[in-house]
């Protein structure tokens, strides 16, 4: 399986090129902390929407500055806020990086803190590092995918994917690009939809912009309570009145529950979306 690792130093990446060449997975960096903050990479969106069209296996990475455990649970919840629009498509773990010198000592607590928020979020979690890191301050947490940094062709002993090179070279990829091998690694099962809430087969009406009715209303109720905003981004409005925010914020409902429970992102309110609707009331 050849796979890559790629950040905003990459450029602007051709993944139908990368993908022709002969790659079929690669983890992105979503984040890079700082000693103040935590930052988005700002190819993060266009590199992992880019590689899930070209039909590669994404993961993701976290460059981490914590020396503390609550320091890794937050970028943990960074981490995955980023990653939620892409949550059915991520096949490989959301790693965090360490390697900041003046962080290593409390490396164990912070990755371990990391990765069980990782975990809690429905996601694999992992942790990326040097093979003398693993060795020196990672002893003992072989628990999540163990991505080991070793250049040369020396393979380490207790890696699941093994960084080898950092001078690759990739079609699609201007300039050098790090190369990785997948040694072991079998994505945890995702678990099963729940069942939707019972049901009463009622005669429900079919809702679409310009309906105006007390069931609007209520559908207005339901994705407000959930966070759903209008095309206006603004909270949406209560009114009974099925206009163009209502329509984007259930169109936007109807996106992140298409996989689960088989939705038409379409903007219309019909028996299905009502199903799904009520069960989070």
């Amino acid at each position: 399986m050849s796979i890559i690792d790629v950040s905003k130093w990459n450029g602007d990446i051709n993944w139908s090129r990368v993908k022709a060449s002969g790659v079929d997975s690669v983890i992105i960096r979503c984040q890079v902390s700082t000693r103040k903050t935590i930052n988005t990479d700002t190819k993060f969106k266009k590199n992992i929407e880019g590689a899930i069209a070209a039909g590669l296996k994404v993961g993701m990475y976290a460059y981490s500055f914590s020396k503390t455990a609550s320091g890794g649970i937050q970028e943990a919840e960074y981490a995955i806020k980023l990653a939620e629009p892409y949550k059915d498509s991520i096949y490989y773990p959301i790693f965090i990086d360490v390697e900041e010198t003046s962080c290593a000592k409390t490396s164990k607590e912070v990755c371990t803190a990391f990765c069980k928020k990782i975990e809690e979020a429905g996601y694999n979690a992992g942790i990326y590092a040097s093979a003398s890191w693993w060795k020196d301050y990672l002893k003992g947490v072989n628990q999540w995918t163990r991505w080991v940094a070793q250049w040369g062709s020396k393979k380490p002993s207790n890696a699941d994917i093994w960084q080898y090179s950092e001078k690759g070279k990739v079609n699609g990829i201007s300039g050098n690009v790090d190369l990785d091998k997948v040694i072991s690694y079998t994505p945890k099962p995702k678990p099963e939809p729940e069942p939707l809430k019972e049901y009463v087969d009622i005669a429900v009406p079919i809702l679409k912009r310009g309906d105006k009715c007390s069931e609007v209303k209520t559908i207005q109720t339901i994705l407000k309570e959930q966070g759903y905003s209008g095309k206006d981004g603004k909270t949406l409005e209560v009114d009974g009145s099925f206009g163009p925010n209502t329509e984007y914020a259930l169109t936007a409902f109807q996106k992140k529950h298409e996989a689960q429970y088989k939705v038409k992102p379409e903007g219309i309110c019909d028996k299905t979306t009502w199903k799904v609707l009520i069960y989070f009331v």
